[in-house]
């Protein structure tokens, strides 16, 4: 049976592995909210627990693992025998969409530029690397560092890391368009009908060509705004 199309933005989970909320619905652990008395856990729910946990931790690393294979498979083209493109092999083999298949990557290929940090935590999620993937490798590092120094021991979250690859990045340059007044397009409007009224005597009086270029030249420059 197929498995239901995967969102974009969304992770795929291996299929080997338990769901950890169901994991934990079936466990028997005793819901948020109850008396204090019954927040203990026994050996045999701390043991579900921590098999829960492992089963996080290995959902966590499989979307490097997954980038990984990504980056191998489209790289040597290994696809290439049953599909005509990594998309289509993305698409159709794991109902990927062309964005998330390289979102992975990008994830897999920043992740083993910020391997050797010390003993800065790695990102766990796809979703704390992604801003990361826009910068150099020496520019995520630094962000990377920055975004964990910042959390202060807490939880590093994605928009937090958002924000300071933000930071790093140059501003861009906004494009002004020269203030022209009314006045002073009406000037050059006049002066480029008055140079058309000299093309068109040239033209009935032929001359050598380079003059008809000159003026033509000429109403290029009265149309032009100014460049300071």
């Amino acid at each position: 049976m197929n498995s239901p199309p995967i969102a974009e933005g969304q992770i795929p989970v291996p299929s080997h592995m338990t769901n950890p909320l169901q994991c934990i619905e079936t466990s028997g652990v005793v819901p948020v909210g109850t008396s204090a008395a019954d927040k203990g856990l026994s050996a045999s729910e701390k043991d579900h627990l921590n098999q829960c946990e492992e089963e996080i931790r290995l959902f966590r690393a499989g979307f490097i693992k997954a980038g990984a294979a990504l980056d191998q498979i489209q790289r040597d083209r290994l696809y290439r025998e049953s599909f005509g493109s990594f998309e289509s092999y993305c698409n159709q083999k794991w109902e990927l969409s062309r964005a998330q298949a390289y979102r992975l990557i990008d994830a897999h290929r920043t992740m083993k530029n910020l391997s050797p940090i010390g003993d800065t935590p790695v990102p766990a999620t796809e979703s704390q690397l992604r801003p990361l993937t826009r910068l150099t490798t020496d520019l995520a590092q630094k962000a990377w560092a920055e975004a964990a120094q910042q959390a202060q021991g807490k939880p590093i979250t994605a928009a937090m890391v958002k924000r300071v690859v933000e930071s790093f990045q140059s501003p861009r340059k906004k494009k002004t368009k020269p203030d022209v007044s009314r006045e002073v397009l009406q000037e050059r409007i006049g002066q480029a009908m008055q140079l058309l009224d000299e093309v068109e005597s040239f033209i009935q009086n032929p001359g050598e060509p380079a003059g008809l270029r000159d003026l033509l030249s000429q109403i290029r420059r009265s149309l032009q705004p100014d460049s300071e």
